[in-house]
Parts: structure tokens; C-alpha cells; sequence
């Protein structure tokens, strides 16, 4: 494999949330605790552990949709956090950004999934 250019994955490594105006946030919790409740994640909209920006969700009007097949609920890719598990998909032998929806390479995998691992405390496993 070539380098890994670092600065090509810089952006990975800021994480900011959308900031919305007090009566937009209680609207936001309210519309947040729903969902959460209905789709079993966290009821804690920033657990650091959902790798997406559900602030943005809301404030576009996206709500997460039911996937028929699996029954279970999809929330729209282009809010997930740069460190997002599902990010890099591989589909067809071919490797997948779902959050620009465009195509990646196993280096963005990778990098991706070493710089998470690392931020959690865990062993970089590949």
C-alpha cells in the first residue's frame, strides 16, 4: 500500500455538532426523544457513541425510515460523523462512502477505522 496522507484525513480527527437556538433545541429533544424511544438507540442525542449529527437530521427534516427487510430503522447517511462504523461500505468487491455517496478506497476504511478505534481506547484490530 502507498503512504497514507494524513492530511488528506485531518477533517476526520474535528467533530462539532449543528448548534441550534434554545427554542429550536427543546423542539429538537422533544423530536429526538421520540425517535430515540421508537428506534431503541440512546436517549441521549451527543452519547458519543452514535457517530452522527442528529441535530442536522432535524433541522432538514429528514426522520429516520424503516428498512421493511430487516424491520429495523435507517437514518439518513449524509448526518453521520466522519468516524461513523458504516461509513466505508464494501458493496460488490467495491469500497463505498455512504455519507458522500460516492466511491472510497480501503485506505479510507482504514485510516478511518484506526483513528475511532484509537479515540475509543481500543486495539486497532483489522
Amino acid at each position: 500500500m502507498d503512504e497514507l496522507d494524513l492530511d488528506k484525513y485531518s477533517q476526520t480527527l474535528k467533530f462539532g455538532k449543528t448548534q441550534l437556538s434554545p427554542e429550536d433545541e427543546d423542539q429538537f429533544q422533544f423530536w429526538y426523544k421520540f425517535w430515540a424511544k421508537k428506534t431503541g438507540i440512546s436517549l441521549d442525542p451527543d452519547d458519543p457513541k452514535h457517530y452522527y449529527d442528529y441535530r442536522s437530521s432535524y433541522m432538514h427534516g429528514f426522520n429516520p425510515e424503516l428498512d421493511e427487510e430487516s424491520g429495523e430503522y435507517h437514518w439518513p447517511s449524509k448526518f453521520k460523523d466522519d468516524l461513523h462504523p458504516n461509513r466505508y461500505i464494501k458493496d460488490n468487491g467495491e469500497w463505498y462512502d455512504t455519507k458522500k455517496d460516492t466511491s472510497a478506497t480501503l485506505e479510507d476504511w482504514l485510516m478511518q477505522h484506526m483513528i475511532r478505534n484509537t479515540l475509543e481506547g481500543n486495539e486497532i484490530g483489522i
